[in-house]
């Protein structure tokens, strides 16, 4: 992964870094381009063997410009998953506004981005629990241990619930080009993003 020429790779996983809840570190708004190539690399991308994915954000003009977007998604006018009994409530919103223009035209440029993103709703979540025949066998000295285990609405050991879901994150994205002649341009870019999310549930208890 390249953000306007440079490496944005974690060192561990191998995928994009800083990768939030919408898993993209810059917004689509501030996307100027994209390129993926697949095969026939140029030694410029090293080590790579599976694909590139190169991404150049946007950078102001000599006229400002700017743009106020939002997506909202809710389940109440959307249609059940037929693998479902029942409507999982959700709703989101991924909002924000770009603005761009001259600090000095011809010379200076600069461009800024923020975006919000609030997931709410219902989450679903397969979970394994004690049966009520293994509670029942419990001694009193593990007893407060046993209590912490989710009850099962059916009986069963696996069950599938809904459980509530709040993800709070925001991208922020500021960009500034100094044009330093006809082919030279010294680009400043600093973007981040912060996502925090509150799951209920636990998961893969025996």
């Amino acid at each position: 992964y390249l953000i306007d020429s440079v490496e944005n790779n974690d060192p561990n996983s191998g995928f994009i870094a800083g990768r939030g809840v919408t898993e993209q570190l810059v917004s689509q708004e501030a996307v100027q381009s994209f390129e993926i190539i697949t095969h026939n690399f140029k030694a410029e991308y090293g080590r790579n063997s599976g694909s590139i994915v190169s991404l150049v954000t946007k950078s102001g003009t000599n006229e400002f410009h700017g743009s106020v977007y939002e997506y909202h998604n809710n389940s109440a006018i959307s249609a059940r998953n037929p693998l479902l009994q029942d409507q999982i409530s959700q709703r989101g919103n991924l909002a924000g506004f770009t603005f761009g223009g001259p600090v000095k035209k011809n010379k200076i440029h600069f461009f800024g981005n923020y975006e919000f993103f609030r997931p709410r709703g219902s989450e679903l979540r397969t979970f394994q629990t004690l049966t009520d025949q293994e509670r029942a066998r419990a001694v009193a000295s593990v007893r407060p241990l046993v209590d912490l285990y989710p009850q099962s609405p059916t009986g069963s050991r696996i069950f599938t619930v809904g459980t509530p879901r709040v993800v709070n994150q925001n991208t922020y994205l500021i960009r500034t080009d100094i044009i330093l002649n006809n082919q030279q341009t010294l680009a400043f870019r600093h973007n981040y993003t912060d996502a925090n999310t509150d799951s209920q549930g636990i998961g893969n208890t025996v």
